[in-house]
């Protein structure tokens, strides 16, 4: 009830607020959609963004009117949303589990809406370095939680059990999973599960690489380098408490990119998160001791599950579910797709492109890769959005889908799809040609 009350006066504030700033509003928005916990009304659990994004686009369409700017790659999602929609029509039965999953419906319009508010944000080229540096510095707290999670901690597991355990996310003892043998640990902070907690990291890693590829952070005082730089281990930190693949892989293609990019400064970096988990290690040194088994656990189990090809075969081998042979339901709808249909996620949302096959086919899936197509080339292309390194973000989160849905993660998804309406616009105020000028005149080719 009290969580309830609460989330009618955040809904009352953001409204405002959004009503008399909208890049404020953005800011808000995804602060509170970050951290916010789940929240029951009459008997069923609503998430926050899932309720507020109709009524932040109504506001945007009434403000803006004839101004609406409609970027091309909505109109392309939009088209492939549609596409499952009719196919879900056609071809899921209205009966039972395998009936439309109109929340799944919804949920990729809400992605459209998210394109659109932050398309006619109005962000300033300096505005949306703002943006990526403010969702960069709230990994903070979660990463604290989630090595305390690791550690066992009551604090951190009455936090997260309490304020973000819904339905639909599993809940551990002490955030510990027993995995074939022995226990390990595998920390989510306020994510749904491991893999969604990994890409959020890689997505923070990569955010971080690109304030340090961004030549602009060496005229920054060695305290708000340090700071960046102690942001990023920390990550690095709460990445290995995950004890997810998804992480390991990701997090050596960040790391080979900014070692090819920029080796000289790749030494320095590496050298510096060094020194300071030497001294975080110093005051940690008996939890670490006590905690080696685990993880040499983790990585045995990573090693013959996975690189051996067990947990592959069994996590993709789509016989024998609860609602079907998804083998056969996947050929069988190869061209057209599925639809939005009521399925065993654990096996599909396990990927990102065998997820969007199963409910879109190759018709589809063809209007998908336009879609990302038209996002890469439009982040490219524009010097300001180059400067920032956007497009390599986009690379780590279309990487890490492998391991699960990415674009779609509870609490991260908002971000990521804001951003996306403003990188495909660029729309940067004059007053902004100075920054942007100061960044160019930076050599970019190293």
């Amino acid at each position: 009830m009290m969580i309830t009350v609460f989330f009618l006066i955040v809904f009352v504030f953001i409204i405002v607020q959004y009503i008399i700033n909208p890049t404020k509003g953005i800011f808000i928005y995804i602060l509170l959609s970050l951290f916010f916990p789940y929240i029951t009304l009459f008997s069923v659990v609503f998430r926050f963004e899932l309720l507020i994004v109709p009524f932040l686009l109504i506001i945007t369409l009434i403000k803006k009117k004839k101004d609406l700017v409609i970027p091309v790659i909505f109109i392309v999602w939009f088209v492939f949303v549609i596409y499952c929609g009719i196919v879900s029509f056609f071809s899921v039965p209205f009966v039972g589990s395998s009936s439309v999953n109109f929340i799944e419906f919804y949920n990729y319009l809400r992605f459209g809406g998210l394109i659109l508010i932050g398309a006619n944000a109005d962000f300033s080229n300096e505005g949306l370095y703002k943006l990526n540096r403010f969702f960069f510095f709230l990994s903070v707290p979660i990463a604290l939680l989630a090595l305390g999670l690791a550690a066992g901690n009551s604090l951190a597991s009455s936090i997260t059990q309490n304020f973000y355990t819904s339905p639909s996310r599993p809940v551990f003892d002490n955030q510990m999973a027993f995995i074939d043998i022995g226990y390990s640990f595998r920390s989510i902070g306020v994510f749904e599960n491991v893999s969604y907690y990994a890409s959020y990291i890689l997505v923070i890693l990569s955010l971080g690489l690109s304030f340090v590829l961004n030549k602009q952070l060496n005229n920054k005082s060695v305290k708000a380098q340090l700071i960046i730089t102690g942001v990023i281990l920390l990550n690095l930190i709460a990445g290995i408490s995950a004890s997810s693949l998804t992480f390991y892989v990701g997090a050596l293609f960040i790391i080979s990119y900014f070692f090819v990019k920029r080796p000289l400064l790749s030494i320095k970096l590496i050298s510096g998160m060094l020194i300071i988990a030497t001294v975080i290690g110093a005051f940690f040194y008996t939890q670490i001791i006590n905690s080696i088994q685990q993880y040499l656990d983790v990585f045995q189990y990573l090693y013959q599950s996975f690189l051996g090809g067990d947990k592959l075969t069994e996590r993709y081998s789509l016989a024998g579910r609860e609602y079907g042979d998804l083998t056969q339901i996947i050929q069988s709808k190869w061209l057209l797709g599925n639809g939005f249909r009521y399925y065993d996620k654990i096996v599909v949302n396990d990927s990102l492109y065998l997820e969007f096959f199963y409910q879109a086919g190759l018709i589809g899936t063809l209007i998908l890769v336009m879609f990302i197509g038209l996002m890469f080339f439009n982040t490219i292309k524009k010097r300001a959005i180059k400067a920032h390194r956007i497009y390599l973000i986009f690379l780590i989160i279309l990487i890490t889908g492998i391991g699960c849905n990415s674009i779609s993660i509870v609490r991260m998804s908002e971000w990521l799809w804001i951003i996306m309406g403003i990188t495909v616009t660029a729309k940067f105020k004059a007053q902004d040609t100075p920054y942007l000028q100061n960044i160019t005149n930076n050599d970019y080719s190293h």
